[in-house]
Formats: C-alpha cells, sequence, structure tokens
C-alpha cells in the first residue's frame, strides 16, 4: 500500500512540473497533463481513504484483543479466588489444599 502511495504521490508531482514548466510555453493550460494530475489526485484520496479504514479496523482489533485480555484476567483472578477459598487446585486438579 506505501509503494502506491508513492508511486501516485511521484507521479503527482511530475504532472504539476510538467504543468508549470509547460504553461510558460504555451497560453492555454495542457489538457492531459491536468487530467493525469485529477487521476492521480483522486487515486491519492481513494488510497487515503483505503488507509484510514486499515487503520480504524486496526484499532477496533485492539480493543476487541484488550477487552479479551481482560475477561481472560478477570477468569483467572476467579479462578484463583476459587482456589484460595475451597482449597482445590484447578490447574492441577489431582492436588488438593496446598
Amino acid at each position: 500500500m506505501n509503494k502506491q502511495i508513492i508511486y501516485s504521490l511521484l507521479f503527482a508531482l511530475f504532472a504539476l512540473v510538467q504543468i508549470d514548466s509547460l504553461s510558460g510555453q504555451q497560453d492555454e493550460p495542457i489538457p492531459d497533463v491536468i487530467r493525469r494530475a485529477e487521476e492521480a489526485k483522486d487515486s491519492l484520496a481513494i488510497i487515503a481513504k483505503q488507509e484510514e479504514l486499515y487503520i480504524k479496523q486496526q484499532e477496533f482489533e485492539i480493543v476487541r484483543l484488550e477487552a479479551q485480555i481482560d475477561a481472560l484476567q478477570r477468569n483467572n483472578e476467579a479462578l484463583l479466588n476459587y482456589e484460595h477459598f475451597f482449597g482445590y487446585n484447578y490447574f492441577n486438579p489431582g492436588v488438593v489444599g496446598q
């Protein structure tokens, strides 16, 4: 994805340099170069939206994993409390009341 961004930026820069260098030679702008610059700009906008979506998905995944870790920690604490109060080793059932 990063290569696409770099290539699109380079293409847009190239198109802008072409417009700037050719604008002094002619009175009217170059339509093909302007069209390609617009396409590059649109392509960059699409790539930026895709990157934003990917970042949002990763943030959601982080929140989900943090919630899962929290639930596992609470479950572990409950098991340790059970073991402490009832003298039963939940993790090693053959050992009772250490």
